[in-house]
Protein backbone atom coordinates (compact mmCIF):
# COMPACT_ATOMS: atom_id res chain seq x y z
CA UNK A 1 0.00 0.00 0.00
CA UNK A 2 1.29 3.19 -1.08
CA UNK A 3 1.98 6.00 2.06
CA UNK A 4 0.54 9.13 1.67
CA UNK A 5 3.31 11.55 4.17
CA UNK A 6 2.18 14.06 6.15
CA UNK A 7 4.16 16.18 8.54
CA UNK A 8 3.35 17.13 11.85
CA UNK A 9 5.20 19.57 14.69
CA UNK A 10 4.00 19.72 17.71
CA UNK A 11 5.26 21.86 20.72
CA UNK A 12 7.12 20.07 24.15
CA UNK A 13 5.90 22.42 26.12
CA UNK A 14 4.29 19.33 28.47
CA UNK A 15 2.29 16.75 26.95
CA UNK A 16 -1.07 18.36 26.10
CA UNK A 17 -0.22 19.33 22.84
CA UNK A 18 1.06 15.76 22.09
CA UNK A 19 -2.51 14.56 23.31
CA UNK A 20 -4.29 16.20 21.05
CA UNK A 21 -2.42 16.00 17.75
CA UNK A 22 -2.18 12.24 18.58
CA UNK A 23 -5.88 12.05 18.71
CA UNK A 24 -5.98 13.97 15.17
CA UNK A 25 -3.22 11.45 13.55
CA UNK A 26 -5.32 8.48 15.33
CA UNK A 27 -8.84 9.77 13.37
CA UNK A 28 -7.00 10.93 10.29
CA UNK A 29 -5.13 7.14 10.46
CA UNK A 30 -8.07 5.80 10.63
CA UNK A 31 -9.96 7.28 7.94
CA UNK A 32 -7.01 6.70 5.40
CA UNK A 33 -4.57 3.77 6.69
CA UNK A 34 -2.43 4.64 4.15
CA UNK A 35 -1.21 7.64 6.01
CA UNK A 36 2.56 7.71 7.16
CA UNK A 37 3.29 10.87 10.01
CA UNK A 38 6.40 12.66 10.00
CA UNK A 39 6.34 13.80 13.54
CA UNK A 40 8.78 16.24 14.48
CA UNK A 41 8.91 17.40 18.35
CA UNK A 42 11.21 16.16 21.64
CA UNK A 43 8.08 14.49 23.15
CA UNK A 44 9.75 10.81 23.45
CA UNK A 45 8.46 7.87 20.80
CA UNK A 46 7.04 6.33 23.35
CA UNK A 47 4.21 8.48 23.72
CA UNK A 48 3.17 7.62 19.93
CA UNK A 49 3.29 4.22 20.21
CA UNK A 50 1.42 4.84 23.53
CA UNK A 51 -1.12 6.61 21.67
CA UNK A 52 -1.43 3.89 18.88
CA UNK A 53 -0.45 6.10 16.30
CA UNK A 54 0.51 2.68 13.66
CA UNK A 55 2.62 4.47 10.77
CA UNK A 56 5.10 7.31 11.66
CA UNK A 57 8.51 8.61 11.89
CA UNK A 58 9.91 10.58 14.88
CA UNK A 59 12.46 13.21 13.84
CA UNK A 60 13.45 14.59 17.85
CA UNK A 61 13.78 18.42 17.00
CA UNK A 62 12.87 21.64 19.07
CA UNK A 63 9.77 23.07 16.80
CA UNK A 64 9.33 25.87 19.72
CA UNK A 65 10.13 27.13 22.84
CA UNK A 66 7.00 27.94 24.73
CA UNK A 67 7.70 28.22 28.03
CA UNK A 68 10.48 26.71 30.33
CA UNK A 69 8.64 25.59 33.08
CA UNK A 70 10.47 24.68 36.46
CA UNK A 71 7.14 22.92 37.93
CA UNK A 72 3.21 22.40 36.74
CA UNK A 73 2.87 25.94 38.73
CA UNK A 74 6.33 27.85 38.39
CA UNK A 75 7.42 29.68 34.91
CA UNK A 76 11.31 30.14 34.03
CA UNK A 77 11.13 33.48 32.26
CA UNK A 78 14.95 35.01 31.90
CA UNK A 79 15.63 30.94 30.50
CA UNK A 80 12.33 30.94 27.99
CA UNK A 81 13.62 34.35 26.65
CA UNK A 82 17.60 33.34 26.48
CA UNK A 83 16.10 29.96 24.52
CA UNK A 84 13.67 32.08 22.76
CA UNK A 85 17.03 34.13 21.32
CA UNK A 86 18.90 31.29 20.16
CA UNK A 87 15.78 29.87 18.33
CA UNK A 88 14.95 32.39 16.39
CA UNK A 89 18.79 33.84 15.54
CA UNK A 90 18.80 30.26 13.77
CA UNK A 91 15.38 30.38 12.75
CA UNK A 92 15.89 30.73 8.69
CA UNK A 93 18.43 27.51 8.68
CA UNK A 94 16.13 25.85 10.76
CA UNK A 95 13.46 26.15 7.92
CA UNK A 96 15.87 25.47 5.14
CA UNK A 97 16.61 21.65 6.96
CA UNK A 98 12.81 21.29 7.03
CA UNK A 99 12.44 21.94 3.41
CA UNK A 100 14.72 19.87 3.15
CA UNK A 101 13.43 16.83 5.32
CA UNK A 102 10.12 17.97 3.50
CA UNK A 103 10.99 17.57 -0.41
CA UNK A 104 13.06 14.07 0.94
CA UNK A 105 9.69 12.61 2.43
CA UNK A 106 7.24 13.61 -0.40
CA UNK A 107 5.57 15.51 2.26
CA UNK A 108 1.98 16.15 1.29
CA UNK A 109 0.93 18.60 3.87
CA UNK A 110 1.70 20.01 7.24
CA UNK A 111 0.33 19.95 10.40
CA UNK A 112 1.53 22.01 12.87
CA UNK A 113 0.03 22.25 17.08
CA UNK A 114 1.20 25.39 17.77
CA UNK A 115 4.94 25.60 15.93
CA UNK A 116 5.30 28.05 13.32
CA UNK A 117 8.05 26.74 12.33
CA UNK A 118 6.42 24.32 10.28
CA UNK A 119 3.88 27.19 8.97
CA UNK A 120 7.30 28.76 7.72
CA UNK A 121 8.73 25.91 5.30
CA UNK A 122 5.18 24.64 4.32
CA UNK A 123 4.77 27.99 3.11
CA UNK A 124 8.72 28.14 1.26
CA UNK A 125 7.26 24.87 -0.69
CA UNK A 126 3.90 25.77 -1.07
CA UNK A 127 2.30 23.12 0.45
CA UNK A 128 -1.05 23.07 2.64
CA UNK A 129 -0.19 23.95 6.16
CA UNK A 130 -3.01 23.49 8.97
CA UNK A 131 -2.64 25.05 12.25
CA UNK A 132 -4.39 23.49 14.99
CA UNK A 133 -4.59 25.56 18.57
CA UNK A 134 -6.27 26.76 21.17
CA UNK A 135 -3.70 29.64 21.81
CA UNK A 136 -0.71 30.60 20.40
CA UNK A 137 2.56 31.70 21.48
CA UNK A 138 2.34 35.33 20.81
CA UNK A 139 -1.33 35.76 22.51
CA UNK A 140 0.91 34.40 25.65
CA UNK A 141 4.15 36.13 25.47
CA UNK A 142 2.14 39.63 24.79
CA UNK A 143 0.74 39.06 27.96
CA UNK A 144 3.71 39.58 29.64
CA UNK A 145 5.48 42.07 27.28
CA UNK A 146 4.81 44.96 30.36
CA UNK A 147 7.04 43.12 32.63
CA UNK A 148 9.70 41.18 30.04
CA UNK A 149 9.44 43.83 27.25
CA UNK A 150 11.76 41.36 25.30
CA UNK A 151 9.00 38.95 24.47
CA UNK A 152 7.49 41.76 21.93
CA UNK A 153 9.95 40.85 19.06
CA UNK A 154 9.23 37.31 18.91
CA UNK A 155 5.17 37.37 19.63
CA UNK A 156 5.36 39.71 16.72
CA UNK A 157 7.50 37.21 14.84
CA UNK A 158 5.21 34.22 15.28
CA UNK A 159 1.98 36.37 14.71
CA UNK A 160 3.31 37.80 10.97
CA UNK A 161 3.79 33.67 10.53
CA UNK A 162 0.13 32.82 11.53
CA UNK A 163 -1.32 35.60 9.90
CA UNK A 164 -0.41 33.41 6.72
CA UNK A 165 -2.20 30.57 7.50
CA UNK A 166 -5.26 30.07 5.07
CA UNK A 167 -6.34 26.41 7.41
CA UNK A 168 -6.30 27.70 10.69
CA UNK A 169 -8.23 25.59 13.22
CA UNK A 170 -9.29 26.55 16.98
CA UNK A 171 -10.20 23.89 19.25
CA UNK A 172 -12.65 24.35 22.53
CA UNK A 173 -11.85 25.56 24.98
CA UNK A 174 -9.78 28.14 23.15
CA UNK A 175 -8.97 31.30 24.53
CA UNK A 176 -8.80 33.85 21.54
CA UNK A 177 -10.35 34.40 18.44
CA UNK A 178 -8.39 35.08 15.94
CA UNK A 179 -9.04 36.61 12.40
CA UNK A 180 -7.80 34.54 10.28
CA UNK A 181 -9.91 31.30 12.07
CA UNK A 182 -11.59 28.83 9.53
CA UNK A 183 -13.22 26.77 12.33
CA UNK A 184 -14.10 25.70 15.73
CA UNK A 185 -14.03 22.33 17.18
CA UNK A 186 -15.05 20.26 19.86
CA UNK A 187 -12.68 19.39 22.39
CA UNK A 188 -9.98 17.05 21.02
CA UNK A 189 -9.09 13.57 23.26
CA UNK A 190 -7.58 10.48 22.54
CA UNK A 191 -10.31 8.05 23.70
CA UNK A 192 -9.58 5.49 26.17
CA UNK A 193 -9.03 1.95 25.31
CA UNK A 194 -10.65 -0.38 27.51
CA UNK A 195 -13.64 -0.52 29.80
CA UNK A 196 -13.00 1.63 33.19
CA UNK A 197 -13.81 -1.48 35.14
CA UNK A 198 -10.93 -3.81 33.61
CA UNK A 199 -8.29 -0.67 34.51
CA UNK A 200 -9.69 -0.73 38.29
CA UNK A 201 -9.33 -4.67 37.89
CA UNK A 202 -5.66 -4.28 36.86
CA UNK A 203 -5.74 -1.10 39.74
CA UNK A 204 -6.75 -3.75 42.52
CA UNK A 205 -9.38 -0.65 43.15
CA UNK A 206 -12.77 -2.61 44.52
CA UNK A 207 -15.40 -1.90 42.38
CA UNK A 208 -17.41 -0.54 45.28
CA UNK A 209 -15.05 2.48 45.26
CA UNK A 210 -15.31 5.89 43.21
CA UNK A 211 -12.36 7.07 41.81
CA UNK A 212 -10.58 10.41 41.83
CA UNK A 213 -7.65 11.23 39.54
CA UNK A 214 -5.14 13.67 40.47
CA UNK A 215 -3.45 15.22 37.24
CA UNK A 216 -0.82 17.70 36.99
CA UNK A 217 -0.37 18.00 33.62
CA UNK A 218 2.37 15.98 32.29
CA UNK A 219 5.33 17.60 33.55
CA UNK A 220 7.24 15.84 36.28
CA UNK A 221 6.64 17.65 39.44
CA UNK A 222 8.55 17.75 42.77
CA UNK A 223 5.24 18.60 44.77
CA UNK A 224 4.93 16.20 47.73
CA UNK A 225 1.37 14.87 48.05
CA UNK A 226 0.32 13.74 51.33
CA UNK A 227 -1.13 10.51 51.42
CA UNK A 228 -2.76 10.48 54.75
CA UNK A 229 -4.41 13.19 53.67
CA UNK A 230 -6.63 11.57 51.05
CA UNK A 231 -7.62 8.74 53.42
CA UNK A 232 -11.26 8.95 52.68
CA UNK A 233 -13.76 6.03 53.47
CA UNK A 234 -15.24 4.49 50.05
CA UNK A 235 -12.68 6.65 47.39
CA UNK A 236 -9.08 5.62 45.78
CA UNK A 237 -7.03 8.19 44.63
CA UNK A 238 -4.59 8.15 41.42
CA UNK A 239 -2.09 10.07 41.28
CA UNK A 240 -0.05 9.87 38.41
CA UNK A 241 3.62 10.84 38.05
CA UNK A 242 5.35 10.71 41.30
CA UNK A 243 7.98 8.20 41.92
CA UNK A 244 9.87 5.70 40.05
CA UNK A 245 7.38 2.71 40.59
CA UNK A 246 3.75 1.89 41.51
CA UNK A 247 2.88 2.48 44.97
CA UNK A 248 0.17 1.91 47.11
CA UNK A 249 0.14 4.23 50.48
CA UNK A 250 -3.34 3.49 51.80
CA UNK A 251 -5.91 4.28 49.45
CA UNK A 252 -3.83 6.02 47.26
CA UNK A 253 -2.09 4.71 44.45
CA UNK A 254 1.31 6.63 42.95
CA UNK A 255 2.34 6.01 39.00
CA UNK A 256 5.54 6.86 37.63
CA UNK A 257 5.47 9.30 35.09
CA UNK A 258 6.05 6.60 32.22
CA UNK A 259 3.79 4.02 33.59
CA UNK A 260 1.91 0.73 31.53
CA UNK A 261 -1.25 2.63 32.41
CA UNK A 262 -2.58 4.70 29.27
CA UNK A 263 -3.95 8.37 30.65
CA UNK A 264 -7.15 8.20 29.07
CA UNK A 265 -8.20 5.12 30.51
CA UNK A 266 -7.24 6.57 33.80
CA UNK A 267 -9.65 9.06 33.47
CA UNK A 268 -12.43 6.78 31.97
CA UNK A 269 -12.30 5.21 35.08
CA UNK A 270 -12.63 8.32 37.53
CA UNK A 271 -15.77 9.27 39.20
CA UNK A 272 -14.02 12.73 39.55
CA UNK A 273 -10.76 14.39 38.36
CA UNK A 274 -8.46 17.04 40.50
CA UNK A 275 -6.45 18.71 38.30
CA UNK A 276 -4.06 21.74 37.31
CA UNK A 277 -6.02 23.48 34.42
CA UNK A 278 -4.76 22.53 30.86
CA UNK A 279 -6.03 21.59 27.89
CA UNK A 280 -5.80 18.03 27.14
CA UNK A 281 -7.00 17.08 30.85
CA UNK A 282 -10.08 18.98 30.64
CA UNK A 283 -10.86 17.59 26.91
CA UNK A 284 -10.27 14.03 28.63
CA UNK A 285 -12.75 15.07 31.24
CA UNK A 286 -15.30 16.42 28.70
CA UNK A 287 -14.74 13.25 26.77
CA UNK A 288 -15.34 11.21 29.89
CA UNK A 289 -18.19 13.16 31.32
CA UNK A 290 -16.33 13.44 34.57
CA UNK A 291 -16.38 16.02 37.37
CA UNK A 292 -13.33 17.91 38.07
CA UNK A 293 -12.36 20.30 40.55
CA UNK A 294 -9.63 22.79 38.77
CA UNK A 295 -6.59 24.22 39.93
CA UNK A 296 -5.94 27.58 38.44
CA UNK A 297 -2.48 29.10 37.33
CA UNK A 298 -3.01 32.55 37.67
CA UNK A 299 -0.03 33.79 36.16
CA UNK A 300 -0.88 31.97 32.83
CA UNK A 301 -3.10 33.94 30.34
CA UNK A 302 -4.81 30.76 29.21
CA UNK A 303 -5.84 29.73 32.97
CA UNK A 304 -8.64 32.20 33.20
CA UNK A 305 -10.75 30.85 29.60
CA UNK A 306 -9.67 27.04 30.68
CA UNK A 307 -11.20 27.55 34.16
CA UNK A 308 -14.19 29.15 32.66
CA UNK A 309 -14.89 26.13 30.82
CA UNK A 310 -14.26 23.91 33.86
CA UNK A 311 -16.55 26.10 35.72
CA UNK A 312 -19.46 25.78 32.75
CA UNK A 313 -18.93 22.61 30.85
CA UNK A 314 -17.39 20.49 33.79
CA UNK A 315 -19.41 21.80 36.60
CA UNK A 316 -15.99 22.46 37.68
CA UNK A 317 -15.37 23.39 41.73
CA UNK A 318 -11.83 25.76 42.08
CA UNK A 319 -8.97 24.56 43.83
CA UNK A 320 -6.55 27.56 44.87
CA UNK A 321 -3.05 26.53 44.20
CA UNK A 322 -2.75 27.31 48.44
CA UNK A 323 -5.80 24.56 49.10
CA UNK A 324 -4.20 22.05 46.72
CA UNK A 325 -0.41 22.60 48.21
CA UNK A 326 -1.73 22.70 51.76
CA UNK A 327 -3.94 19.54 51.17
CA UNK A 328 -7.06 21.38 52.03
CA UNK A 329 -8.33 20.45 48.63
CA UNK A 330 -9.64 17.46 49.98
CA UNK A 331 -12.50 18.63 51.93
CA UNK A 332 -14.07 19.37 48.71
CA UNK A 333 -14.43 15.89 47.34
CA UNK A 334 -18.03 15.14 48.49
CA UNK A 335 -19.14 18.13 46.69
CA UNK A 336 -17.19 17.35 43.36
CA UNK A 337 -18.22 13.67 43.59
CA UNK A 338 -21.99 14.37 43.94
CA UNK A 339 -21.70 16.38 40.78
CA UNK A 340 -23.50 14.84 38.17
CA UNK A 341 -23.28 15.82 34.28
CA UNK A 342 -25.00 15.44 31.20
CA UNK A 343 -23.79 11.38 30.41
CA UNK A 344 -24.84 11.95 26.47
CA UNK A 345 -22.19 11.28 24.14
CA UNK A 346 -19.96 14.03 22.87
CA UNK A 347 -18.66 14.99 19.87
CA UNK A 348 -14.58 14.58 19.53
CA UNK A 349 -13.08 17.55 17.74
CA UNK A 350 -9.98 15.36 16.15
CA UNK A 351 -13.17 13.80 14.06
CA UNK A 352 -13.90 17.34 12.57
CA UNK A 353 -10.40 18.24 12.45
CA UNK A 354 -9.51 15.60 10.00
CA UNK A 355 -12.31 15.63 7.89
CA UNK A 356 -11.68 19.68 7.59
CA UNK A 357 -7.64 18.46 6.73
CA UNK A 358 -8.71 15.29 4.14
CA UNK A 359 -11.01 17.91 2.35
CA UNK A 360 -7.80 20.74 2.02
CA UNK A 361 -5.59 17.91 1.10
CA UNK A 362 -5.81 16.59 -2.55
CA UNK A 363 -4.67 12.51 -2.31
CA UNK A 364 -4.98 10.21 -5.24
CA UNK A 365 -7.44 7.24 -4.52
Amino acid sequence: MNKYSFAYLITSHGFGHASRACAVMQSLQNKRPDMHFHIYTTIPEWFFIESDIKSFTLHPMETDIGLVQTSPFEIDFDTTLSKLSSFFESYKQQVEQLCIEFHKHDIKAVLCDIAVLGISAAQKLKLPVFLIENFTWDWIYEAYQNEYPAFKPFADTIRNNIKKVKNHYLTEPFCQYPRSLSAIAKPISRPAKQPAHLTKERLGIPDTHKVVLLSLGGIPDQIQINASSMNKTGVTFIVPGIGQEIQKIENTLFLPHHSSFYHPDLVACADAIIAKVGYSTIAEAYASRIPMGYIPRYDFPESKFLSAYSRDKLCGVEIKLNEFLSGRWTEKIDQILQTSLDQSEVLNGAEQISEWILNGVSLNQ
